[in-house]
């Protein structure tokens, strides 16, 4: 890297390596395992050698404190679940868990509105609802979101939720 004028590199956990038909890259030490400690501090030390930067970028959600750090204790992702129910009236009923990543789920909220099928949609529906409100993944590590600043009318297909 130094020889063809690199200054560093940024090591970045965010694998992804699996998306868009790619084959998964083979896992290597788990990350702050003992042996993941011992290979970075190698990493350090010859870039220190060498005269260059590494920086560390932690971007998959992982817990920062390693396999010791409890799922609870660790960096969260939202997740949700859809039901529909036909009212009006009080309605009871028990909501299925979302999908939960590594054995921990915690409730934060339950949200119910109307879907209103069948009546006038608005005249401006929200374009792209979504990718905008995290309901579905825009894909890869840094997708290009400039697309989703356009204010133009959506299509029929896009006012319908998935």
């Amino acid at each position: 890297m130094r020889a063809k004028g690199y200054g560093g590199s940024i090591l970045v956990d965010a694998n992804g390596s699996e998306q868009q038909g790619n084959r998964m890259v083979p896992a290597g030490p788990t990350f702050g395992s003992a042996r993941w400690r011992e290979l970075y501090r190698h990493a350090l030390h010859e870039a220190a050698r060498l005269g260059l930067e590494i920086s560390l970028n932690a971007e998959s959600g992982w817990n920062l404190g390693g396999p010791a750090v409890k799922p609870e204790q660790g960096a969260k992702l939202l997740t949700f679940s859809r039901v529909a129910v036909q009212g009006p009236g009080e309605i009871r009923r028990v909501l299925p868990q979302p999908p939960a990543k590594i054995g921990f789920y915690r409730d934060i909220a339950v949200l119910a509105y109307p879907l209103r099928h069948g009546e006038a949609m608005p005249a401006r529906p929200i374009r792209q609802l979504a990718l905008k409100t995290a309901a579905e993944e825009f894909g890869m590590s840094a997708p290009v979101t400039l697309p989703l600043l356009e204010d133009v009318a959506a299509n029929r297909a896009s006012r319908t939720p998935r």
